[in-house]
């Protein structure tokens, strides 16, 4: 009999510094991620054993160490944790990603920004469709990002 299930870590606070300005690399912000996969729990369920299902401090660990790696982007950071992710255990097809910076440096209020990443064992090159332009764009999200954030400084 086949038993699916989900396995979620929520909440795992870190301290962290990512983030494409200046004081968000200098200051460090707090950043939240979830992990969540829906596999087959049967051996487990019966076994109670920790070797027949995802060890999920496992997981963590490979957060954690994502996590304390710098980067711009919060898509970046969840890429990387997919692909640590994926490459520590290849037998979960499925899962989820949600990377969380509270109070975003933008114009206005914001609680958090958020990206979730979805990896699928079936997609090859999970970033391949992104670029530092986008089509039709001359300018990249992070001049978007910069030229907001100062307009935000100038209606102060």
């Amino acid at each position: 009999m086949k038993n699916n299930g989900t396995i979620e870590l929520e909440g795992m606070e870190f301290r962290a510094f990512h983030g494409c300005l200046e004081h968000e690399r200098r200051e460090g912000n707090l950043f939240t991620v979830d992990f969540r996969t829906d596999l087959d729990i049967s051996r487990a369920a019966e076994s109670d054993r920790l070797e027949d299902t995802l060890d999920y401090g496992a997981v963590y660990g490979i957060i954690a160490a994502e996590m304390a790696q710098p980067s711009d982007l919060l898509e970046h950071v969840a890429g990387r944790i997919a692909k640590a992710i994926s490459g520590a255990f290849p037998w979960i097809d499925d899962f989820s990603i949600r990377v969380s910076k509270r109070n975003p440096p933008v114009s206005g209020p914001a609680a958090w920004s958020r990206v979730t990443l979805r990896h699928s064992a079936g997609c090859q090159g999970m970033m391949s469709g992104i670029s530092g332009l986008h089509p039709g764009r001359k300018e990249t999200p992070k001049d978007n990002m910069e030229a907001s954030t100062a307009k935000g400084k100038r209606q102060q």
